[in-house]
């Protein structure tokens, strides 16, 4: 039942996109708009690149859940759930101000670098107080936070424990995730589709590399270091070489 409702629910959403997109786009089009064949050409090109990002950020997922194999019973979903606390600040206030601010991001890059970073700056650093705070706060109050949201049926407190103790440092990693997203999409206002790709790759060898090191000595705890690491692996990554570009530009 779960599966159906997912799978038409998004059905649904995706419906819902094409047909505002054909209301939007369709009039202009038929107006005299000539696709080039080397458009569509540049536009694939682009999509194959953010195809092989994602096939990326798949297998960072996978590397994940795969180290959370070799513990305890419930390691799995402990780190879903932690997982899932960690992606409501996520979507609450990072996705929002990202997606509202990406238009006026392009728009000033394209105008002026300058003032493009300057708006990187703001937005940065209002990011990274807010998720540190908010870091902060979920690392502190981990067992009652996880306590009220999932303690129920059969999650037991022992769960609840097991749960925190991933929550209280996978949290952590939400100063790089939201600024990782703010670069990201920084990149995408440059049409730089590389960057965020060898970022996600870096991400992936940091992930596994430190996956072997420490799960095997610190479990549960050895492994949410290694996420958090992963995070700012990518985060770093593409702030260099988003740095590298523009100076060169």
């Amino acid at each position: 039942a779960i599966r159906l409702g997912v799978a038409v629910g998004n059905l649904c959403v995706h419906s819902l996109y094409a047909w505002r997109l054909a209301q939007l786009g369709g009039s202009e089009v038929d107006a005299g708009t000539v696709i080039r064949r080397s458009g569509w050409f540049v536009l694939w090109g682009a999509a194959a690149m953010i195809l092989i990002g994602e096939l990326v950020y798949a297998a960072v997922t996978l590397v994940e859940r795969s180290f959370a194999s070799w513990l305890p019973a419930g390691a799995i979903s402990g780190f879903f759930y932690a997982s899932t606390i960690v992606s409501v600040p996520l979507s609450l206030i990072v996705m929002p101000l990202a997606t509202v601010t990406f238009p006026s991001m392009v728009e000033t890059f394209e105008r002026d670098v300058r003032a493009g970073l300057a708006l990187l700056r703001n937005h940065g650093l209002f990011l990274l107080v807010l998720s540190i705070g908010v870091a902060g706060l979920v690392a502190i109050f981990a067992q009652p936070v996880v306590e009220a949201v999932f303690m129920r049926g059969r999650f037991s407190a022992e769960d609840v424990r097991y749960t925190a103790s991933v929550l209280a440092l996978t949290i952590f990693g939400l100063p790089f995730m939201s600024l990782g997203r703010l670069v990201r999409n920084v990149c995408y206002a440059l049409s730089d589709y590389r960057t965020p790709v060898i970022g996600l790759t870096v991400q992936l060898a940091a992930l596994a590399g430190l996956g072997f090191l420490l799960v095997p000595r610190y479990g549960a705890q050895g492994l949410a270091i290694a996420m958090v690491t992963g995070e700012a692996a990518t985060m770093l990554t593409m702030s260099l070489l988003l740095g590298v570009r523009l100076r060169a530009g």
